[in-house]
């Protein structure tokens, strides 16, 4: 294990608020990996389709 030097109560909350989050993370994926990855990919679906509409406006200007 690491030892960790603070030099405020600030940064250690802020380490141990990024570790919760990884861990939560982490679990979250290890457990619905798939279903995130579809999520993911419909957002980049949606993104790419957006783009599409926008550059059909400016050059239909």
């Amino acid at each position: 294990m690491r030892e960790h030097n603070f030099s405020s109560i600030e940064d250690f909350r802020g380490y141990v608020n990024t570790s919760l989050i990884l861990i939560v993370f982490d679990m979250v994926l290890e457990n619905h990996l798939e279903e995130f990855l579809y999520v993911v990919q419909s957002v980049l679906d949606y993104v790419c389709y957006l783009r599409s509409i926008i550059s059909l406006l400016k050059h239909s200007q």
